[in-house]
């Protein structure tokens, strides 16, 4: 029985999870400029520029580039729809592991027999 509910909980959690940063996913990127080339027109984060990495260096050193670079990876986790396939995946596999480890009989139900 208690197998069974973690399993409910799992499913639900990782496919909540998956279809709320899917949702998410959709939001576009914001642009504090734009870089033309051959005449197009691309969008560029602030935190891209040469100005804005010079700045953060001086503030607090190449450990605040890196901590900050860091950072912007793990939020950007949350806008990609891969993330959000691989939550879903992950709280399905795991759902799927505690119904099965649900259905197993328990080691104690079967008789040993006599003890040597």
């Amino acid at each position: 029985m208690i197998l069974r509910s973690w399993g409910v909980l799992c499913l639900c959690a990782g496919l909540g999870l998956g279809a709320w940063v899917w949702q998410r996913a959709q939001a576009p990127p914001q642009a504090s400029g734009y870089v033309v080339v051959d005449g197009l027109a691309y969008p560029l984060p602030v935190e891209d520029t040469k100005a804005y990495n010079r700045q953060m260096e001086v503030m607090g050193g190449k450990g605040l580039v890196a901590v900050e670079a860091f950072s912007r990876w793990l939020g950007g986790l949350s806008r990609s729809r891969v993330f959000a396939g691989l939550l879903a995946a992950a709280g399905l596999g795991s759902g799927l592991a505690f119904f099965r480890a649900a259905a197993r009989p328990a080691v104690f139900d079967e008789d040993p027999g006599p003890l040597p």
